[in-house]
């Protein structure tokens, strides 16, 4: 394991990420170089940090980041941590009100070429979030780039019983049971994910990783 990831000096306790999950995303980075990396959900920022140290490491790259403004309130945010540990110029940090969706379909509006070399999926849990992020992502990103889900087992059902043993408010509380109990990002991973558009398939932890293949959904 890594242990020189400088997010954890100072936000251990911190979510969501963990040591031994940062450990893959740096290493991943690190051995396949990219230019350009994606990230659909920042929330603290923690994941965001581990991404940019890997780039800064490189000595090459960009990550762009994507979440709701409502993250800015989070204590501490993400410019604080990126800023904290001098890593602010490798990150570009957008939000939109509607969602990363929208700030998806901005970005192809501006440029419908392949950029991306790396994705990393941290939201919109549920199938259809999750689905239609890859189906724009699908033309987003270059051949051999790594495309990363995290929580591959969540489900609405289990986190509302998480958040209501923390007192949180629920979450899809509209939802069908179908719903309510389908890991979504799984569902996704597994079957939208498949060969022959993604290859190189690996699963560690409750982490889904593939490759994007040369063949086009759009064939």
């Amino acid at each position: 394991m890594n242990n020189k990831i400088k997010v954890f000096e100072q936000y251990e306790s911190i979510p969501y990420i963990t040591r031994q999950k940062a450990n893959i995303i740096y290493d991943l980075i690190r051995e396949n170089k990219p230019d350009l990396c994606l990230e659909l959900g920042f929330y603290h920022g923690k994941s965001s940090a581990v991404i940019a140290q890997a780039l800064e490491d490189n000595g090459n790259g960009k990550l762009i980041t994507l979440d709701l403004p409502s993250a800015f309130k989070r204590t501490p945010n993400v410019n604080d941590v990126l800023l904290s540990l001098n890593l602010s110029h490798r990150v570009d940090v957008i939000t939109d009100e509607e969602g990363f969706h929208w700030s998806l379909m901005d970005i192809l509006e501006r440029d419908k070429k392949p950029k991306f070399d790396f994705a990393y999926i941290d939201g919109a849990h549920t199938w259809e979030g999750t689905g239609f992020a890859v189906f724009l992502l699908e033309r987003m990103l270059n051949p051999g780039a790594y495309l990363v889900f995290d929580d591959l087992n969540w489900t609405i059902e289990q986190s509302n019983k998480n958040r209501e043993r923390n007192g949180k408010k629920m979450i899809n509380t509209k939802s069908t049971l179908r719903q309510s109990q389908t890991p979504g990002v799984l569902k996704v991973f597994n079957i939208i994910c498949s060969e022959p558009y993604y290859t190189n398939h690996q699963r560690i932890l409750d982490y889904g990783i593939c490759q994007r293949s040369n063949f086009s959904l759009m064939h």
